[in-house]
């Protein structure tokens, strides 16, 4: 039992220590802005491919409609925190529009809409990449 009860405070030992200082990260806004970058270039050069992995649209939509804007307001004190947060939203509302409209997300895998192209898709991103860069420009050095 004393053996038990050893491995387990040691294990929990090694788990606090190593955990402590990436926890206050992975929920910090330059993380989560950094983890939204990722995902955009990441559906950015799937876009690029013969066979896009319309999936990654799902990871971007998650980054972008509620947790990169939740962190941000929350913790980023940045003067152009509100610039910041409302060239994401108005990248969001366009994304959500002529985007995610287009594909179905209802299962495992992310598919085109009935009557959707891949090419509706790429245009679609294409227009958004370009605003989507005026974010990263205007983020950077500053969040993410």
């Amino acid at each position: 039992m004393k053996t038990f009860v050893l491995a387990g405070f040691l294990i929990g030992l090694l788990v606090a220590g190593g955990c402590s200082d990436d926890v206050g990260d992975i929920s910090s806004a330059n993380y989560l802005m950094r983890m939204q970058h990722e995902c955009w270039q990441n559906a950015r050069a799937s876009l690029a491919t013969d066979s896009p992995n319309l999936t990654l649209f799902h990871g971007v939509h998650v980054f972008m409609s509620q947790r990169t804007p939740r962190r941000l307001a929350k913790d980023y004190m940045g003067d152009d925190k509100q610039a910041i947060l409302d060239k994401l939203a108005e990248i969001n509302r366009e994304f959500q529009a002529t985007l995610l409209s287009r594909l179905d997300l209802r299962g495992r895998r992310v598919t085109l809409k009935q009557g959707a192209t891949i090419e509706q898709i790429r245009e679609a991103f294409g227009k958004l990449d370009v605003k989507y860069l005026e974010l990263q420009q205007l983020a950077e050095g500053k969040v993410g």
